[in-house]
């Protein structure tokens, strides 16, 4: 997948992303197809992570991993306002598909390090 950047080659794929998203804004509607894509993607992966209570021990560790991941390919490939946005909407919607949960193994993973 162009968009899983979890090899040495990351630069070089950051690279491929952007000059796919360049190419795409000289077509109509064609950056939005692309936020449209990461937006699925994000959401889809979020989903994954969210909602396998067998990720509970590791589901914040997880999460905030993949949106580093995600922020390196948003400032590295797009660096668009517009996949900041799809960005922030996707995880909004794959986190509140657990009601609770999340927000209850946050404020855990928090109090932990607020205690180290």
């Amino acid at each position: 997948a162009v968009v899983s950047t979890q090899s040495t080659g990351d630069e070089k794929r950051y690279n491929d992303l952007h000059v796919l998203y360049t190419l795409l804004n000289r077509v109509s509607e064609g950056a939005y197809r692309m936020c449209f894509f990461l937006y699925t993607y994000i959401k889809n992966r979020g989903l994954e992570i969210v909602m396998n209570p067998e990720k509970d021990k590791t589901m914040v560790q997880e999460l905030l991993e993949f949106k580093d991941n995600i922020d390196s390919i948003i400032n590295k490939s797009f660096n668009s306002e517009d996949c900041v946005d799809v960005k922030k909407k996707a995880f909004e919607e794959f986190i509140n598909m657990r009601p609770n949960k999340p927000a209850e193994l946050i404020a855990k993973f928090i109090d932990s390090k607020l205690k180290n």
